[in-house]
């Protein structure tokens, strides 16, 4: 699909979208010379705009807080979202959503479609911040911002019950100071979870938080049950009738931001009383485990920001010795092994790797400044990537090893 007046490409989009993180990238990107307001002003790049302009735009996309994301109307948002900003993978996404792989690339390519009008219709003009911007004056970019800050290392085994129990007792004096009672309960179990426990534990006191300043009933009542691998947290209350929760349809917009960031999924129930229950589904597993190995530790860095809204837990070794204690601990899924280390190179440590148990069932992809990847394939790696490797093409090699395990 191309726009005849614009020039405005499908294909570019989906360049620029995938490089999305890249401003150097973007800089002199073609999508960005077809766009007019796509310019350079003082201590902003044009990679960094046309970045914004890609950002606002997908937020024009957004069908507002009453939609559900599974919804027909809701996925095709959703799943551009998801992919291109949070970094997650299609078949990820439509496991989310409840819809095929197949039917999650449809609905892509739908927004996809939706996203080239919208960038074609710009006429030099910007797109317009959308105006369900988050309360307090915190937009979804300063809130994804911060989260980037905080999660760049490796997620914690967070027990759920006390973070949870830490949270009330913290907001006790604010329910004191608004007449609220804060009833928490949860199962006898302990529910442990690997999250960022800071990124968790502030999503959690937003909503509390706005959920006590929203109240009418006297009570707030909090439970936490689990459900196989997944911890249920309840918050019901009754909010003032003349509150309009902030999107999507929940209290606390910075909390339902940092619940999407950490691929937490949160819904809500309005109740013919006029109670409100929303239910925070937080996995007990983190999906795989991803063990980088490689002497260079700014590159396991690296792969756990690309991959912190992927379902991976990223543990990383600077050689052999480590790497082994680490499988020992924790039987990887998948591992990504450098090849140009000191002392032994990637090929005979993918040989050591193979004569363990942990590492014969681990997927292992070679990622390597050596763009060889049939040696790879011929010494039993089950991929490869060239470095330096992209947040793009590393979420499709991991998927694809996935998938084909």
């Amino acid at each position: 699909m191309q726009d005849e007046s614009t020039h405005i490409s499908l294909s570019d989009v989906r360049s620029a979208l995938a490089h999305l993180d890249d401003p150097a990238y973007l800089e002199s990107h073609a999508l960005g010379q077809a766009l007019q307001v796509v310019t350079e002003s003082p201590g902003i790049s044009r990679g960094q705009v046309l970045r914004r302009v890609l950002r606002l735009s997908i937020e024009e996309l957004d069908p507002g807080p009453h939609v559900p994301p599974s919804s027909a109307e809701g996925r095709p948002y959703h799943v551009l979202s998801r992919h291109y900003v949070t970094k997650q993978s299609i078949a990820f996404i439509g496991d989310a959503l409840g819809v095929s792989e197949r039917q999650a690339y449809r609905e892509l390519n739908r927004a996809l479609t939706a996203l080239v009008r919208i960038l074609a219709s710009m006429d030099g003009r910007s797109p317009e911040r959308p105006s369900r911007d988050l309360p307090n004056g915190a937009d979804s970019s300063v809130v994804r911002e911060a989260f980037d800050r905080i999660s760049s290392v490796e997620p914690q085994d967070v027990d759920l019950g006390r973070l949870i129990a830490d949270a009330v007792s913290d907001l006790s004096q604010l329910a004191r100071d608004r007449g609220v009672v804060l009833e928490y309960s949860d199962s006898p179990s302990i529910v442990t979870v690997q999250y960022n426990r800071i990124a968790l534990r502030q999503a959690i006191l937003n909503l509390l938080s706005q959920s006590i300043q929203t109240h009418q009933a006297r009570t707030i009542v909090l439970r936490l049950t689990r459900e196989g691998d997944t911890a249920l947290l309840t918050c019901e209350y009754q909010p003032v009738a003349s509150y309009e929760p902030t999107p999507p349809a929940q209290p606390g917009g910075v909390a339902n931001q940092l619940f999407g960031l950490l691929g937490i999924e949160l819904d809500s129930e309005h109740f013919a009383d006029g109670r409100l229950l929303v239910r925070i589904r937080i996995p007990v597993r983190r999906g795989h485990i991803l063990l980088v190995i490689d002497d260079n530790a700014g590159f396991g860095a690296l792969v756990r920001r690309y991959l912190r809204d992927q379902p991976f837990r990223v543990y990383a070794a600077l050689d052999y010795r480590e790497a082994l204690q680490t499988m020992q601990k924790v039987s990887p899924d998948v591992i990504l092994l450098d090849v140009m280390m000191p002392a032994q190179d990637g090929w005979e440590i993918l040989k050591s790797v193979r004569s363990h148990a942990a590492g014969r069932r681990a997927r292992v992809i070679v990622c390597s400044i050596i763009d060889d990847p049939d040696l790879a394939y011929a010494l039993g790696a089950d991929g490869f990537l060239h470095k330096p490797v992209s947040r793009a093409d590393l979420v499709q090699s991991l998927t694809r090893v996935m998938l084909s395990a």
